[in-house]
């Protein structure tokens, strides 16, 4: 969608302004005390920047202005680079402050304002990204926009010191006009909003189709689920889907999608060789030169990738490079004393940087490790100082293997002093916000990992990092909050569906694994407090925010997250979840909930390809019921233990895994047809391992071994 009226500013003539020396400017009031980091970052700038919210918007009607947003994020590099070349100019501070009502926005801290404007932004210029920069009537209705604006025309785009005049005068003496386009694009978008949303009956077929896209998007040559040249991100959600795929039909082709996938991840720049973890994406196909920074979204789900494949193929590999995920969070992204993980490291150091943290020459490698030690990495890794084998930026060189590539004793020493050497320099800022939503998800992810290694510290930092969320940022029944700092205080931010539904889902983990009951309440309140606050009864499927909440701007535009991007669709989360209650609980209204958001999305979702990938989990999860695993014996029993730890450490998508100790002196809620079996099992026969799939059942067993076999085989669709 493009307005002509709009297209034609760029046509305009005015002389541009000479740039000014920025300097520093007395504190923001309405910035220096955000929670938000990157509002903070900006609170010295000339730019008198509002805080999203009624007093912005107030200003900018009371003024007849129109508001500039900007949407950014500490870790996005050229928000930085605007940062210092546009909004620490005084020239274009001082034509901002007269002429429009500055709004600033973390678009970690408000993903709801961010989406909605990324929409409407991609929609008039076909792209979008960060930072995002949109011009907006008093009302909040996008006249104009697009991403990085230098101070001066470059790279074919026009400089602000020329198109804010423009603009300003387009909104002062076209009011009217520029008010009725914005107003008629919103209309457009809030209708295709409704229009791509459609219903539609849930079925093996819609499986198989989600499943045939998995095939038709998969890069065979470089692994990964985009054939472009770029860039490549990780597709967590997908991989999960092959795996699963795999094991329901032993098609052999998804298992190796997702061993070239991770296998190609896991040699390229994307994946941080030297501390653990991913970066964000890679700007190629082949994986090599990433954008650095590191989020807890991507490397939440990418650990459950590795472990998973661990399990299901027990290579090595798979656990080496999981537990190098593990090792980056324990050491950059979580608070080992009080508990929790921090939303991301950033890319850069300074202003003028590009990852050069992450990067080496070949002489700091010389310097920094033995001389053998170097021989080995600047051969095995290709760091050459000749600069006509550049691959980063444009002195420094990414580490990066081939795909066949074996990490050797040798190696491995040699990365460990590497890693050494590395710690002394200066590292990226790491934002330690608490996010509900990043926090739910590496919560199951450490749960994932306890299962895998049996690590008994994974699963207590996972449960301790739940319970200090929900002492803080939880009130029973009533609230959720979408973000603490780190010292525990509530932003005051509306709490999202991602924040319920990855939070529901990372408290049954924790439930499943530690058999407290009270982990079991709390995700079904949070689940029902969700129903309460974003259901849309009329239509099915949960609004992305509550119906009350504050409409400001594009607000008012509801939205059902269905799309993996990046992060799993929250409404396929939503779904699983309350099939997961179901199936724990035997309470109808989960399994209602579940097949009615199902339903709501089924008719449109086969569009998205692989970013349906989650829903293609939900709708597996729901048409068929997962294997259930329940030990009974006492928890001080050692071969209950064993039982156990071979019902875990089986790979089986999908499957519940209790354990009911008689000594607890509770009565359980027990999946059904389990109970009965127990019923009729005297205790004499204990520890005993009842698995049942859908409603058959296999006899019960105290063979480890047999545990594994049932769970590998009982109840599959071959």
């Amino acid at each position: 969608m493009r307005h002509a009226l709009l297209v034609a500013i760029l046509c305009l003539g005015c002389r541009p302004m000479n740039a000014e020396t920025p300097h520093a400017t007395a504190a923001n009031p309405h910035l220096v005390d955000a929670s938000s980091a990157y509002l903070r970052s900006a609170a010295h700038q000339p730019v008198q920047w509002h805080q999203w919210g009624e007093e912005a918007f107030e200003a900018a009607k009371t003024q007849d202005k129109p508001i500039l947003l900007d949407i950014g994020a500490v870790w996005c590099h050229w928000c930085h680079v605007m940062d210092r070349e546009s909004y620490e100019n005084t020239a274009v501070a001082q034509l901002i402050n007269e002429q429009f009502v500055p709004v600033k926005v973390d678009r970690d801290e408000r993903p709801d304002v961010d989406r909605r404007y990324q929409e409407v932004v991609g929609a008039m210029t076909g792209s979008g990204g960060w930072p995002l920069t949109a011009f907006l009537t008093p009302e909040g209705q996008v006249f104009y926009g697009g991403t990085y604006f230098p101070p001066e025309g470059k790279f074919g785009r026009p400089g602000l010191t020329e198109l804010l005049p423009r603009l300003a005068k387009l909104y002062q003496e076209q009011k009217a006009g520029v008010v009725q386009s914005a107003q008629q694009l919103h209309n457009q978008i809030a209708e295709y909003t409704v229009q791509r949303v459609h219903r539609g009956e849930l079925s093996t077929e819609l499986l198989t189709a989600l499943r045939s896209a998995l095939k038709a998007e998969f890069d065979d040559e470089d692994g990964g689920f985009s054939r472009g040249e770029g860039p490549k991100f990780p597709h967590t959600s997908a991989m999960e889907l092959a795996l699963a795929s795999w094991w329901a039909t032993e098609e052999q082709a998804f298992v190796a999608m997702v061993t070239k996938t991770l296998d190609a991840m896991a040699a390229g720049g994307i994946h941080d060789h030297v501390g653990g973890g991913f970066h964000r994406y890679a700007v190629d196909r082949h994986w090599h030169v990433p954008h650095f920074e590191k989020m807890a979204y991507d490397n939440a789900p990418l650990l459950e990738n590795y472990v998973h494949a661990f399990q299901a193929t027990n290579h090595p590999r798979y656990r080496d490079i999981a537990v190098g995920i593990i090792r980056f969070v324990t050491e950059v992204l979580s608070n080992q004393q009080e508990g929790g993980f921090y939303a991301f490291q950033d890319a850069d150091v300074s202003l003028d940087d590009d990852g050069s943290y992450f990067t080496w020459t070949q002489t700091e490698i010389e310097h920094a490790v033995s001389r053998d030690e170097a021989r080995l990495l600047i051969e095995r890794y290709r760091v050459s100082d000749d600069p006509r084998e550049l691959h980063a930026t444009p002195d420094r060189k990414v580490l990066y293997l081939e795909p066949s590539d074996d990490i050797t004793p040798e190696l491995q020493q040699a990365l460990a002093h590497l890693r050494e050497a590395r710690a002394k320099r200066k590292a990226p800022f790491v934002d330690t916000m608490l996010f509900a939503s990043y926090n739910g998800m590496m919560i199951s992810a450490y749960s994932a990992a306890f299962q895998a290694f049996g690590d008994e510290r994974l699963l207590a930092f996972a449960q301790k990092s739940l319970d200090r969320f929900l002492q803080h940022g939880y009130h029973e029944g009533t609230h959720l909050a979408h973000a603490l700092t780190d010292e525990g205080r509530d932003t005051g931010v509306t709490a999202l569906l991602d924040d319920y539904v990855f939070l529901a889902r990372a408290t049954l983990d924790v439930y499943e694994l530690t058999g407290e009951p009270r982990y079991l309440r709390v995700a079904e309140e949070l689940m029902r407090l969700a129903h309460e606050r974003l259901w849309d009864a009329e239509a099915g499927g949960f609004f992305d925010r509550p119906k009350e909440a504050q409409t400001l701007g594009l607000l008012d535009q509801p939205h059902k997250p269905i799309q993996d991007a990046p992060m799993a669709g929250a409404n396929s989360v939503a779904a699983r979840v309350l099939d997961r209650l179901f199936y724990l609980t035997n309470t109808p209204a989960y399994r209602t909930w579940a097949e009615a958001t199902l339903r709501t999305f089924a008719g449109s979702v086969a569009r998205y390809g692989t970013f349906a990938a989650s829903y293609g989990l939900a709708l597996a999860f729901h048409l068929d019921h997962p294997a259930q695993a329940v030990i009974v014996g006492r928890r001080s029993d050692p071969q209950a233990h064993v039982l156990w730890q071979a019902a875990l450490t089986t790979f089986r998508p999908g499957k519940l895994v209790l354990w009911v100790d008689p000594a607890d002196g509770q009565s359980p809620l027990l999946p059904e047809p389990i109970r009965p079996l127990l019923e009729a099992t005297p205790p004499k026969h204990w520890p005993q391992v009842f698995i049942c799939a859908g409603t058959s059942c296999a006899p019960p067993t105290n063979d480890s071994q047999r545990v594994h076999e049932l769970l590998t085989t009982f109840g599959r669709e071959s």
